[in-house]
């Protein structure tokens, strides 16, 4: 299967928001975590190291704000499926509702979210990833399926 990707694809779709820590469960001894399936590779996936979380947390629950994990994504996929071409069909920054936010507002946490996303990207593109293009999630905010309206993604 790997080969296949290696040769056969025109490019890769990659969603990327926030990162885990994970442990393989099948290989080595661990208790799966929340969602874990065979479809996920029964890995035990946790935002916490020792105590201390990967990035920063938001009000999202499973949101932490950590841009390396963009270039450490992006060059994975480089290097294991021999740079085939990269866009990075959806990024960005989510937030429980605040009817204090206005459509016209200076959302500090989401400029420097996206900035430093993107910033990390450049990163992995200096280092010869092929990435051609990069879209933001979402334009407006948009109806989540479990949420509705309570948490916003829209720029």
């Amino acid at each position: 299967m790997t080969e296949k990707l290696k040769n056969g694809l025109d490019f890769i779709g990659i969603n990327h928001y926030t990162s885990e820590y994970v442990q393989d469960c099948i290989f080595s001894v661990c208790e799966t975590g929340t969602g874990a399936s065979w479809t996920e590779g029964l890995a035990r996936r946790s935002q916490e190291k020792d105590g201390a979380p990967i990035g920063k947390p938001t009000d999202v629950d499973w949101l932490h704000i950590y841009p390396q994990g963009m270039e450490k994504m992006v060059t994975y996929v480089k290097e294991r499926y021999n740079n085939i071409p990269m866009i990075i069909t959806e990024n960005g920054f989510g937030q429980m509702n605040n009817p204090n936010l206005t459509i016209a507002c200076h959302d500090i946490e989401r400029v420097e979210y996206i900035s430093d996303y993107r910033d990390s990207l450049l990163t992995a593109m200096q280092k010869g990833a092929d990435v051609r293009g990069y879209f933001a999630w979402l334009l407006l905010d948009n109806f989540e399926w479990i949420y509705g309206y309570t948490q916003r993604y829209g720029l």
